[in-house]
């Protein structure tokens, strides 16, 4: 059977798309810098390996030398290769495509659609849920590719090749949804149960984040400008960064954000945390030790749930713009009820 290196432009991305193939029984890890890729790799035992590069939000420059330096790494890869991208084809896709094709010259099949969340691509365009006008999919990625229509993800079951190795893949988590069920027939992993204490650490600021914690019943420690005050962690604590009295970098705000969240973890033994948005999970995970990921199940959809392989901490991520507005509730009463529901959630949801 084939194995399956993801490369995502940030952490919440390295997640969903890997979490599919957790679901179709393969065992996943996702790397969270470079340095740990090939040691990964030569584990033949984890099925998928994925990267986080956190490449979206930085230059076109800094997107194509994380490219370029994964040279030895494509080269020596036999198996699938997926380019997790952002279903708006947000972040440097044009940049990345061609440092990937340059060094993997193979024909590309590109999908963003997430079928099962009402985002589709009717026409060569995404267009639904979540998108205000149609995205044109061919001119963003600055290179020729097949570009799939979906609305259904047998949609995209039905377009890819007979010889999957052949080929690169670019899209979201529905195209790795089918991807894993065409080479993995497993069965899905059972419910886990969740550890307290828990800390919520919440960097969106999308609309969608801001109105699920709205709909939480629990006191909010503002983080302004990312500075993280002094609290007495519960069994539940949630921290949220807001802007501050004053103008400050974005880049010095979560850092500073992931810096006091990585010392509350520490210091108030926290068990499990959920970070929410795809560049303050990862500098969070980071600044706490965490280099390494593997994944345990599907919490809800959107909602991977990891464990540290290092500290033994666990983790779910949630990109900022997904999710009902009672999402966070939900994860809530998850924790009270470990077993109230399948693990994966009632739709089984993928990005």
């Amino acid at each position: 059977m084939a194995r399956v290196l993801i490369i995502a432009d940030d952490l919440t991305g390295a997640l969903d798309s890997a979490v599919a193939f957790t679901m179709h029984g393969a065992r996943a890890q996702v790397a969270l810098q470079a340095g740990v890729l090939p040691r990964m790799i030569s584990d033949p035992t984890f099925d998928v390996v994925a990267l986080a590069t956190g490449t979206r939000d930085g230059t076109e420059e800094a997107a194509r030398a994380a490219i370029s330096a994964l040279a030895p790494v494509l080269q020596s890869w036999s198996g699938i290769i997926l380019k997790k991208i952002d279903s708006r084809m947000k972040g440097h896709v044009a940049a990345e495509l061609a440092e990937l094709t340059r060094l993997l010259p193979r024909p590309v099949l590109a999908c963003p659609a997430l079928p099962r969340l009402g985002r589709v691509v009717t026409e060569g365009a995404v267009t639904g849920a979540g998108v205000a006008a149609p995205i044109p999919v061919a001119p963003v990625l600055g290179r020729p590719a097949q570009v799939v229509d979906a609305t259904r993800p047998e949609d995209i079951a039905a377009a890819l090749p007979a010889r999957l190795d052949e080929w690169l893949y670019l899209g979201a988590g529905g195209l790795a949804e089918a991807l894993a069920e065409r080479l993995f027939l497993g069965a899905r992993p059972e419910p886990k149960s969740l550890e307290m204490p828990a800390l919520f650490a919440i960097g969106s600021r999308d609309p969608v984040t801001l109105a699920q914690i709205d709909a939480l019943d629990l006191p909010v420690t503002l983080a302004p400008n990312g500075a993280v005050p002094d609290f007495a962690a519960g069994s539940f604590s949630l921290l949220q960064m807001v802007a501050g009295p004053s103008d400050c970098d974005p880049g010095e705000a979560g850092t500073r954000f992931a810096e006091g969240v990585a010392r509350a973890i520490t210091t108030g033994s926290i068990r499990t945390i959920l970070a929410c948005g795809g560049e303050s999970a990862h500098a969070i995970l980071r600044a706490a030790g965490c280099h390494r990921l593997e994944i345990e199940a599907e919490l809800f959809a959107g909602l991977p749930l990891s464990r540290c392989t290092a500290t033994g901490l666990r983790v779910l991520t949630k990109s900022g713009g997904f999710g009902s507005c009672d999402l966070l509730r939900q994860v809530v009463n998850r924790f009270a009820n470990p077993v109230s529901q399948d693990v994966s959630g009632e739709s089984s949801h993928r990005r």
